[in-house]
């Protein structure tokens, strides 16, 4: 088991380290907003009502738009939540529920998103 700050270097590099910690640290709202800052892949390893918790799941797509694979369904199906992820990564699309995927204006939004960052 790890401690909080050895959690903490550890999932910047691998997101799987919040398995790691104990059970009662796993429900700590502040420590899981930490890890999916550093790490937003993290929230995969989340207890699941963090899945759904709109801050936190924000804080992961801003870190990492392919954390939306891992939000829970009803912000898959939240237009903020998809923008945030798209923002960031716009293959972050392909996560999002249907009515937003074939959205012509989240689509020209993913688009440009990943023209700027071939273009970095």
């Amino acid at each position: 088991m790890q401690t909080k700050e050895e959690c903490l270097n550890l999932v910047a590099h691998q997101a799987t380290a919040v398995q790691e910690l104990s059970e009662n640290d796993r429900k700590d709202r502040d420590l899981m907003l930490q890890l999916v800052s550093i790490n937003g892949l993290a929230l995969a390893y989340l207890n699941e009502p963090f899945k759904n918790d709109k801050r936190l799941v924000i804080t992961a797509l801003k870190q990492n738009g392919m954390s939306l694979a891992f939000a829970s369904q009803d912000l898959k199906n939240d237009r903020e939540i998809i923008v945030a992820a798209i923002q960031q990564n716009g293959d972050a699309l392909q996560f999002a529920t249907p009515r937003f995927r074939h959205n012509p204006q989240l689509n020209a939004m993913a688009v440009k998103q990943k023209l700027m960052a071939a273009k970095k």
